[in-house]
């Protein structure tokens, strides 16, 4: 009743054009948000914000109130409560820029944002972890700024693109598993794993080579890379 009554404030208020501005917020919001993500975080319930705020929002529009529309202020509320996450995280310990890069992957399931940012918060004091993160930054460098492309094995030449393959093959179901399950410290260990084949890649090949076929498959593997690498968060934000 708290979270449903904490929630139809908050959507009441959005939904028609009032929101919390600098120091003022008359009708609470911020402390009513901070409430709806104790709430959640406490009872490992594992609802989807989007959801729960559609739903608020539902109840509001059967009644026939006049309302903003929904896709209009679904981003101000999720971004609005990504801020009350992040200064949960922060105020638990966690370096900023640890929560940035784990909340870059989303926060509509306050628990799963909250595991991954203290996974990725444990393992980056790992000795290991600097060499994990360098070879996600460096695939990410080169990938960002091209199309998405799907990875095509039999285009691969090199002994080294072609062991990389295998390897995001060999482990890409078990990896997918332990990220449905949340069990991000093990999706990470077998991330690691393709750490020193990515090394073996830079070190035998040119990415950027000009038979464009070859460049788009490198480009594609690369972006499997970044998928598996980046488990915990976007590690290029990390200082």
């Amino acid at each position: 009743m708290s979270l449903a009554d904490k929630l139809d404030a908050i959507v009441g208020a959005f939904s028609i054009g009032i929101q919390p501005t600098g120091s003022q917020d008359p009708y609470a919001l911020r402390r009513q948000a901070q409430g709806i993500v104790a709430i959640l975080l406490d009872s490992k319930w594992n609802f989807s914000l989007t959801e729960l705020l559609q739903e608020s929002y539902r109840a509001f529009n059967v009644q026939g109130t006049s309302l903003l529309p929904f896709q209009d202020i679904l981003p101000l509320l999720q971004d609005f409560f990504q801020q009350r996450l992040r200064f949960v995280l922060q105020e638990q310990g966690l370096r900023y820029d640890t929560v940035i890069a784990a909340l870059a992957l989303g926060s509509d399931r306050f628990n799963r944002a909250v595991c991954r940012a203290r996974v990725l918060s444990e393992k980056r004091e790992e000795e290991t972890f600097l060499l994990y993160a360098q070879a996600y930054t460096r695939c990410l460098n080169l990938t960002k700024k091209e199309p998405p492309q799907t990875l095509n094995p039999a285009l691969l030449a090199d002994a080294t693109e072609i062991t990389l393959a295998n390897g995001i093959s060999l482990r890409r179901e078990r990896f997918n598993r332990m990220i449905a399950m949340g069990d991000f410290a093990e999706a990470y260990k077998l991330a690691g794993e393709l750490v020193p084949l990515i090394e073996d890649l830079f070190q035998a090949v040119m990415i950027m080579v000009e038979d464009a076929d070859l460049r788009v498959a490198r480009l594609a593997l690369l972006r499997q890379c970044v998928e598996m690498l980046g488990c915990l968060g976007d590690l290029s934000v990390l200082t």
